[in-house]
This record gives structure tokens, sequence and C-alpha cells, in this order.
């Protein structure tokens, strides 16, 4: 009957052991679990933050194409007023100027 009882004593102690170290584990899998979901959050922050700035970046891009194109159109306009300066027909380029519905650069800023 000694045996039994110290054998029962044993197991007992194995189990109180086992216990605290699926305790413990439980625990450990718990802040695991936490720190993950905080990393996955902060991911999906730095996703949407990500993409707002791929967004900010083509709209930037855009802009300077559009400027590039209106800068080359001015470009244009001013060499084609200094040709008509120089062949002496700057009147008639200038009321042709006056008269174009395009109006060059700052045409894109007066009401249609």
């Amino acid at each position: 009957g000694e045996d039994l009882k110290g054998e029962l004593h044993n197991q007992s102690a194995l189990l109180g052991d086992k216990s605290r170290e699926n305790k413990r584990l439980h625990q450990d899998l718990a802040r695991l679990t936490t720190t993950l979901e905080e990393k996955l959050k902060e991911l999906e922050e730095m996703k949407a933050a990500n993409m707002d700035l791929q967004h900010q970046l083509k709209q930037r891009e855009s802009e300077r194409d559009l400027l590039a194109v209106m800068l080359t159109e001015k470009e244009k306009e001013q060499a084609q007023q200094s040709s008509t300066r120089s062949s002496g027909t700057y009147e008639a380029a200038d009321s042709r100027q006056q008269g174009g519905s395009s109006g060059g650069f700052f045409g894109r800023f007066k009401g249609k």
C-alpha cells in the first residue's frame, strides 16, 4: 500500500508540474498572439500609408507631366512669336493669337 501511495504522490506532483508548464505555455502563446496581432495591425497601417504615398506620387508625376507639356507649348509659342517678329509679320501673328481659342499656357485657366 505504501508503494501505491508513493506512486500516486509522484503522479500528482508530475501532474502539477505539467499543469504549471501548460499554464506558462498558454500565457506565452497568448503574449505571442497579442504581439502578432499588433504587428499585423502595424503592417496593415504601413500598407495603407504606402498606398497613399504611391497615389500621391502618381498625382505629382501627372502634375509634373502636365507642367512639362504646358512649358513646351509656351516655349513653342515664344519661339513662333520671336520668328514672326523677326520676319516682320508680328501684327498678323499677334491678331491670330488674340483670336485663337487655345490661348496657349494661360488659356487653360480662362473660363470656357
